[in-house]
């Protein structure tokens, strides 16, 4: 099954969907990963479906290879005619704005908002509610950063944000793997690189300006990191808990899988050692001994200190400074690209580390999101 949300922001489309393929026969724990929103070869479109995943991934790769428009548009619902078992959702550069179009249901339709598959009602209902509430006594992060020159839209954010809580909380386990978030702007269509972590339930006995710890598997700890690799290379996609993940290699019609094992210094090794590849990940070994270089004090909505962003050359480190009440805050930082390869800029992304490649220095959008929360005992990984 699956959930994909889209909508308009302004001048700018976003796109978010899971990565999960469940339902028929398949058991949980025999679940697989399917990757259901692509970007236009021509960079100037996305592309997801919800449905049939064998009719899906093959559609929506022949369409990322046609020039993006209305044309397209006419090509899905062609396909979405011949197999009602798939419906899609395409985003594309128009003449003057951004459109979004919705096939389903026999038809195509010009929308400013849509979703296909299941479990829509629990995501709104989520997504609206005034209590952020993933994890009891822990403290949750998300960070994220986008290669365009704005900043990724807000609605994206917090549409990522709903999906990774849906996880944890959908009872019914039909969708869920890993969070897939696109945006497309004027120029063109970017993927949102991320990293979301819950600790262990640490508070009230935290101290503060304590640093906040990585979450471990055996006390209900989660922390997953999405990236690029490269440009339009691939995607890369670990569980530091688990530990290991998945490189996506984009390939003419579609990705090839490879696993990745171990800590994340480890999976980096790995990756380089038989692609000749280096990967970025939100998560790293970080050297206690290792000096602050720089520190940032994020405040609440009531003007409180809340926690400190602690800059330790290309790693990133939180400080809890509110340990006693439930809060929720945002940060934006900038780092200094550390290399230049052909011109790209790369800057470091937060977590506990990385660097991501990107076209030119731009700040780095970070949701630092902190709480003191409810129930979080499913396992988030099988």
């Amino acid at each position: 099954m699956t959930l994909l949300v889209a909508g308009i922001e302004g001048e700018t489309a976003w796109m978010v969907a899971d990565a999960s393929i469940s339902g028929g026969n398949l058991q949980v724990r025999d679940r697989e990963i399917q990757i259901k929103i692509v970007r236009a070869a021509d960079r100037k479109a996305l592309i997801g479906f919800a449905g049939d995943q064998h009719h899906g991934t093959r559609f929506i790769e022949q369409a990322r290879l046609l020039q993006s428009g209305p044309n397209v548009v006419d090509a899905l619902l062609q396909w979405h005619r011949e197999f009602r078992s798939v419906e899609f959702a395409y985003a594309y550069q128009g003449s003057d704005r951004i459109c979004l179009v919705r096939i389903a249901d026999g038809i195509s339709k010009r929308v400013l908002t849509l979703h296909l598959g299941v479990g829509f009602s629990q995501f709104q209902s989520i997504r609206h509610r005034r209590k952020v509430d993933p994890a009891p006594r822990a403290i949750s992060q998300l960070y994220s950063a986008g290669r365009s020159i704005d900043n990724p839209p807000e609605q994206l954010g917090i549409a990522l944000r709903t999906m990774l809580y849906l996880f944890a909380e959908r009872r019914d386990r039909d969708v869920g793997g890993f969070v897939l978030p696109y945006y497309l702007t004027q120029q063109e269509a970017f993927l949102l690189n991320y990293g979301y972590s819950v600790s262990d339930p640490i508070l009230p006995q935290l101290r503060p300006g304590a640093r906040v710890p990585h979450g471990t598997a055996a006390l209900g700890g989660f922390s997953i990191s999405l990236t690029e690799l490269g440009i339009d290379e691939g995607i890369v996609v670990y569980w530091l808990q688990k530990p290991g993940g998945i490189v996506f290699l984009r390939e003419g019609s579609g990705y090839k899988e490879l696993q990745i094992h171990g800590t994340p210094s480890k999976a980096k090794s790995y990756v380089f050692d038989n692609l000749g590849k280096n990967i970025d990940l939100w998560f790293n070994e970080l050297d206690p001994n290792e000096p602050l270089d720089k520190a940032l004090v994020v405040h609440d909505s009531q003007g409180k200190p809340a926690f400190a962003i602690g800059q330790h050359g290309r790693n990133l480190t939180m400080s809890a400074l509110n340990t006693s009440t439930e809060f929720y805050a945002k940060a934006h930082i900038e780092l200094t690209p550390a290399t230049q390869d052909q011109g790209r800029n790369c800057k470091p992304s937060g977590g506990s580390a990385a660097g991501i490649a990107a076209r030119v220095h731009l700040p780095i959008r970070v949701d630092a999101l902190i709480a003191k929360l409810a129930s979080f005992r499913r396992k988030w990984f099988r």
